[in-house]
């Protein structure tokens, strides 16, 4: 068995089955020394590993009675000990000072828990960095693609996400950005307050969003409106939805759903909008819906499609 970093935090968070437990238990044991336990994985690459590992320390500590800390406590104990010099030995010099990068690839949805317990779901083909600083006075973390936020509060560090246009600051909530290179920024709200604004001199207005609204930066400026927060982030349960959205845009989302390039050849469809919701469909399904309303043919040749 793999110990892969999904695996320790399954571990941690105490979710892994008998089998699991006895091989990492087996893979933490100190008689294998430290340079074996370092060899196999870095775990300060993952602070969301070190973050519910050091929980699992601090929890086993406080439940253990005086009395019955002895001889049945030592398997225990070795393993917390064990992970204490991975965690130690990895991530003492430096962790902290280095940004973490979690990337996605096409057709890759992904979950990560932060070091202050916030959960973020990255959307296929997108990137979010935590910040070298994160946590010391604002938990600031930068994004390139699509991510769903739900945000731990904390007053005294307020959660600031940033793109290449936009700058969203919260203190607890549940969000989707939507923030594709060469694309508009578009936030929406499920819970909380958030406050959203632009990098840019001429966008850089402050806007406040409430639950079930949505803000979109375009070339025009900064837009807001009502909107079902659920159509919005659909995409974490596979499902694709689109929403008077342009032909050209719906291209580059089954690019991404699909881990595919499509070409198109076809005239006058790019800024046509199309509407359809569809739980995560066959390519071919969708195609078929797609070239029945615009009138196109396509043909497909491994992971390249072209609409003609």
């Amino acid at each position: 068995m793999e110990i892969t970093p999904e695996l320790l935090q399954k571990y941690a968070e105490g979710k892994c089955s008998k089998t699991e437990e006895l091989e990492i238990e087996s893979w933490l044991d100190p008689k294998g020394g430290i340079d074996t336990l370092n060899s196999e994985i870095d775990v300060c690459l993952h602070p969301e590993i070190e973050k519910v590992l050091w929980k699992k320390i601090a929890k086993t500590k406080n439940s253990i009675p005086e009395k019955q800390k002895k001889i049945l406590n030592i398997k225990k104990w070795t393993i917390v000990a064990s992970i204490v010099i991975l965690l130690g030995t990895s991530c003492f010099w430096g962790f902290f000072n280095k940004p973490v990068t979690y990337a996605t690839a096409a057709a890759e949805l992904k979950t990560v828990i932060l070091e202050d317990g916030t959960k973020v779901t990255l959307n296929a083909a997108s990137t979010l960095t935590i910040t070298k600083n994160f946590n010391k006075k604002e938990r600031v973390v930068l994004l390139d693609g699509e991510a769903f936020f739900e945000v731990i509060r904390d007053s005294l560090h307020p959660f600031v996400v940033q793109t290449k246009t936009t700058k969203t600051q919260v203190l607890g909530t549940k969000f989707n950005l939507y923030a594709y290179a060469g694309e508009d920024n578009t936030i929406t709200l499920n819970e909380g307050k958030v406050q959203f604004s632009g990098l840019l001199p001429a966008y850089n207005n402050k806007v406040i969003l409430l639950p079930n609204e949505q803000v979109t930066l375009n070339k025009i400026g900064i837009l807001k409106k009502k909107v079902k927060p659920e159509q919005y982030n659909a995409w974490i349960k596979k499902k694709l939805v689109f929403r008077d959205k342009p032909f050209s845009l719906v291209i580059r989302e089954i690019e991404r759903f699909y881990n595919i390039t499509i070409t198109v050849k076809k005239e006058g469809i790019h800024n046509r909008k199309y509407n359809g919701v569809y739980d995560n469909p066959p390519l071919e399904v969708l195609m078929n819906d797609l070239s029945f309303v615009f009138n196109f043919n396509y043909k497909k040749e491994e992971n390249k499609l072209l609409i003609f």
